[in-house]
């Protein structure tokens, strides 16, 4: 007589990552968020338009997260209705009140920084000041700092578009009814990733 003992298929990291559920991923980002932004207010006194923009744009898929809830389609369906009634003019006049405060905002940032020798952003930006402090460091290595600023800015940018395509992309999941949550974990899981690398990289 044999005996067979049954183990449990150990889980790797891709599927405990898929267990986290929207919500916590919400929480993981929002407190990843806040400690970037506690230490670039602590280390320069200000908060680059960069991550203004990008917390912006973190508590917009807040925002409609919470809007549409576990009925995408109705809700969905009510905005579009909403927009058909009123137009696109109140719509297109918030938004441009938003950049206007928030351009309010960035341009005291945007002055200091670049009197200091270039802008800060907010993503990536601890890596790139000690990338920066590197350079400098060594003689023939200095004149790399403006190409290593450009490069960090089109990183920047390219974040910040890559998580206004994943929002759409969301938006888009939901009036198809299809699992807009699994759709809104991506960028998440990516700004998570991003900004609790770059708060670890300060801590070196």
């Amino acid at each position: 007589m044999t005996l067979s003992v049954k183990t449990k298929p150990r889980r790797g990291i891709t599927e405990k990552i898929k267990q986290i559920s929207l919500k916590e991923w919400f929480l993981l980002s929002w407190c990843a968020l806040i400690l970037n932004i506690g230490g670039s207010l602590i280390r320069s006194g200000t908060v680059g338009a960069i991550g203004l923009l990008g917390f912006s744009i973190w508590v917009l898929l807040a925002l409609f997260a919470v809007y549409i809830g576990d009925h995408p389609t109705r809700r969905i369906a009510l905005l579009q209705k909403t927009l058909d009634k009123y137009g696109f003019i109140p719509v297109v006049w918030l938004l441009s009140f938003l950049i206007l405060f928030l351009d309010k905002l960035a341009l005291p940032t945007f002055a200091q920084t670049a009197n200091n020798g270039g802008i800060n952003g907010f993503f990536f930006n601890n890596i790139k000041q000690k990338a920066t402090d590197f350079l400098n460091t060594n003689a023939n290595a200095s004149g790399a700092v403006p190409i290593l600023n450009f490069g960090f800015a089109v990183l920047q940018i390219l974040m910040l578009l890559y998580i206004a395509w994943s929002i759409a992309k969301v938006i888009q999941a939901a009036r198809e009814d299809e699992d807009w949550k699994q759709a809104a974990k991506t960028p998440l899981i990516v700004l998570f990733a991003v900004t609790a690398g770059d708060f670890a990289v300060q801590l070196i």
